[in-house]
């Protein structure tokens, strides 16, 4: 690391700017002392085994969405090593006093050295959003309840009942199942047994008649856990879900910086109050399922082990203990959310699946990273069935024009520096003669790009609505950021552009055992264009392309759906 002798600011923030000269250092802070915070987290877990207010709380999520404590760790880290270096700071700005008082704390000396440090608190508007939002939320439950009741008829499950559990949302069509496709068509059991739970996302209260109205309609049979709640489960979550972490909380070191303060404040910060809220739904689910002697054949659910997942894990664990429960990680291999991938601290707390199903065998050992007795299989990889079935045979070299497929990531800043870094890039492009592709990540608002994408001045330029999977059909080469599509495009033979962010949340998601020929990082339009122009005159090899498919994406057919829904319980 070279500075120069004084630095202006130190921002910490969770939203803040750190200093570009700082970006790969925290990164590598950030990939390099995963299994020291989960220990740490494990460590502060222990004697919380059947507190269910603890395990959907914030301090133990390790979810950096819902918890600020990773980043905190990370950034009292990155301090350590600039102080060692003695690096003139100025001043620090953090989110809150707590860290601030951590920080002071683990580092006494930055007084005397006059560097200040500054808790930019909320303003007064977001604190009183911060204190109303559990109240809108609850409220919001009831009227989802109340419709739910009105628009949608109780179902009487039988013996063979198959419940699967995924998300539904308003820019994806009832029918077209983003989650598991062709699990019902390559199944040999009668599918009349199998009930879709829908977890709904990206709905306003409005659209919920509609929607209830569709799958009445629909091909898929539905089962919407509202109908067998009760209104008195809501206000039970709601209390829950407000309540504050009252078991103490061991003190726990991590290199050295005492962080139980910070977990008891994570804990009672509510930062994720819908996924609380939600997680305690879906325990009390499973609790009116089991009242109304439900027997149930299997639960399948998406899994993220999330707090809504944690919640839905630990109802059937309590309620339906004997019950093959498949936590279907559907997704390619992300090594660097820690959250993913389960602890042996979070099996004994009851609140994970009984089995982890992954969609390649490279993925098996990989997903046992803190947990070694964790019952991991490998399993159809539903949502990447095109890789086999729609790119099989390829002639690009005999087109006129040269193929480029943008697909933006789901975080908006990296999205817009993308689109940025595509406007600076466009007289190369025209100059090279390229057609660009653009697709927007699906849980995206579209209204968010459209006007800066039309804005480019590209020759050839379009926004597609197809799939990921006819598009890179299509495509010489991807450009993209952080996304389980690149791994996509290169297991078909479609050469990766990966744009590096400036953020310093950016992480490569590339499996480090992926031959680098196969894909280039780049930072600005120049590296861009050496990166196009070296691809257009140089031969690729891709021999061995079925044999990454292999490893990384299992095939959907119909032995691997059998094996799939015939997995047996493990044995505790």
């Amino acid at each position: 690391m070279v500075w120069k002798n004084c630095m202006k600011n130190l921002d910490f923030r969770v939203k803040g700017e750190l200093d570009s000269s700082l970006v790969v250092q925290y990164r590598d802070i950030y990939i390099n002392i995963r299994k020291e915070y989960v220990d740490c987290i494990n460590r502060a877990s222990n004697g919380q085994a059947k507190n269910l207010v603890w395990w959907f709380g914030g301090g133990s999520s390790r979810d950096d969405g819902t918890s600020n404590i990773y980043h905190y760790m990370v950034c009292a880290l990155l301090l350590r090593e600039i102080l060692n270096k003695d690096c003139r700071i100025n001043t620090i700005l953090v989110d809150d006093t707590v860290f601030k008082k951590v920080l002071l704390e683990t580092f006494p000396d930055l007084l005397d050295h006059n560097i200040k440090i500054i808790a930019c608190e909320r303003a007064t508007y977001q604190v009183l959003v911060k204190l109303f939002r559990p109240v809108y939320i609850f409220l919001r439950g009831l009227l989802e309840f109340s419709m739910a009741k009105i628009y949608v008829n109780k179902i009487k499950l039988s013996r063979k009942t198959t419940i699967i559990s995924t998300y539904v949302q308003p820019t994806v069509d009832i029918d077209d199942d983003r989650y598991f496709p062709g699990l019902l068509e390559n199944t040999t059991e009668n599918v009349s047994y199998f009930y879709f739970v829908p977890r709904f996302h990206g709905y306003n209260i409005f659209e919920y008649k509609k929607v209830y109205q569709a799958m009445h309609k629909s091909k898929k049979k539905w089962l919407v856990k509202e109908k067998y709640l009760k209104i008195s489960d809501y206000f039970f979550a709601f209390f829950c879900s407000l309540k504050v972490t009252k078991n103490k909380i061991p003190k726990v070191e991590f290199f050295g910086i005492s962080i139980d303060r910070l977990l008891k404040y994570e804990s009672n910060q509510h930062r994720d109050f819908r996924s609380t809220f939600n997680a305690w739904l879906n325990f009390r689910f499973f609790m009116r399922l089991s009242q109304d002697g439900i027997v149930i054949k299997r639960i399948i659910s998406w899994h993220e082990n999330n707090l809504v997942d944690k919640g839905w894990n630990a109802g059937i664990n309590k309620f339906f203990p004997d019950v093959l429960n498949i936590g279907y990680q559907g997704f390619a291999r992300q090594p660097y959310i820690n959250y993913l991938y389960s602890t042996h601290i979070e099996r004994r707390a009851g609140i994970i699946p009984n089995i982890v199903a992954v969609i390649g065998d490279k993925d098996i050992e990989e997903r046992r990273e803190f947990d070694r007795g964790l019952s991991v299989v490998s399993s159809p990889a539903f949502r990447f069935q095109h890789i086999w079935r729609d790119c099989q045979s390829k002639n690009k070299k005999d087109r006129d024009a040269y193929h480029i497929l943008i697909a933006l990531p789901e975080r908006k800043d990296v999205a817009n520096e993308m689109i940025s870094m595509l406007n600076l890039a466009t007289p190369i492009l025209n100059k090279i003669g390229v057609k660009c592709v653009i697709k927007i990540h699906p849980d995206s608002n579209n209204d968010t790009y459209m006007r800066k994408i039309y804005k480019i001045k590209l020759q050839e330029i379009e926004l597609s609505d197809k799939s990921i999977g006819k598009l890179l059909c299509n495509a010489d080469l991807l450009i993209s950021a952080a996304s389980s599509v690149c791994l996509e495009a290169i297991v078909t033979g479609v050469y990766v552009a990966l744009y590096e962010s400036g953020s310093y949340a950016f992480l490569n998601l590339i499996p480090p055992e992926i031959d680098s020929c196969h894909w280039k990082g780049f930072h600005d339009a120049s590296e861009l264009e050496g990166i196009i122009k070296h691809h257009i005159s140089n031969k690729i090899s891709y021999d061995n392309l079925n044999n990454l498919k292999e490893q990384y994406f299992i095939q959907v057919n119909q032995d691997t759906v059998a094996t799939f829904l015939n997995n047996s319980v493990p044995h505790s």
